[in-house]
């Protein structure tokens, strides 16, 4: 209601904040066209958080007609504005070519513009770009660096992506019982493929005691909330009968 009053009083951070209670349904019934609306106001008025968001509704199609292309142009509208996530959403259209022509060197460009400017997640998107050696030469122990100093900022996917590094002994001396910990970690702290990970470890044993249930009970907890991996992975439990009763049927479904 606030909000609405303060709109109606032409203040642009109002129209924002509005639509953002839109997006996600908080204290107004949900409306993603009602957001795109209301973001595309702001976004006349001014306000670059509203260009980047409604960027966001571009690429997913949420209240307005899908078009990864129009994400793009908004993408890099905020960026000529200042907006630091901007430059980091613009490098993963350029690493995937969505929206525009692929270029993974100018991705890496954006993600280092990104990184200096403080995005922690644009550490992580760098540290991928050395680790497979996309758009700059190949250095896993870059990438490992990267991944650490995204960890110490508090990116979950990095402390994922580190304990891979750990596991597979690549840009770092290898120690499975350091990747567990830090799959752990990030599992703690929400990520559903660090938790595949860490089943994939007690199925196998690396770096924690074999545990077959525990390792069924991680890819069901996994797929639960979403994991595509997760679901593989108990299904090859069930086909042969690890961690739980074996069952093709289950396994096929």
């Amino acid at each position: 209601e606030l909000y609405q009053e303060a709109m109606g009083k032409g203040g642009v951070g109002a129209i924002f904040s509005l639509a953002r209670c839109y997006a996600y349904g908080r204290g107004v019934e949900k409306s993603e066209a009602r957001a795109a609306e209301l973001y595309q106001e702001a976004m006349d008025k001014g306000n670059v958080g509203a260009i980047r968001n409604l960027g966001v509704c571009y690429y997913y199609g949420r209240g307005v007609e899908q078009s990864e292309a129009r994400a793009a142009e908004l993408y890099q509208e905020a960026m000529d504005k200042g907006s630091v996530r901007a430059i980091r959403m613009l490098g993963v259209f350029y690493e995937h070519g969505r929206g525009v022509e692929q270029s993974e060197a100018r991705a890496a460009e954006l993600y280092q513009e990104a990184m200096d400017k403080g995005n922690v997640g644009a550490i992580r998107n760098l540290g991928v770009c050395y680790y497979y050696g996309r758009g700059v030469e190949q250095s896993e122990a870059r990438a490992a660096e990267l991944y650490h100093e995204a960890m110490d900022k508090g990116d979950v996917g990095a402390i994922r992506n580190l304990g891979l590094c750990y596991e597979l002994g690549r840009g770092v001396e290898q120690s499975e019982a350091r990747a567990a910990e830090l799959y752990h970690e990030a599992m703690d702290k929400g990520s559903v493929d660090a938790m595949n990970n860490l089943g994939l470890c007690y199925e196998h044993g690396i770096g924690v005691k074999k545990s077959e249930a525990r390792a069924a009970e991680l890819y069901q907890e996994a797929m639960g909330k979403g994991g595509v991996g997760a679901i593989f992975s108990l299904a090859r439990c069930y086909a042969y009968g690890r961690g739980v009763e074996k069952s093709e049927a289950r396994a096929a479904e």
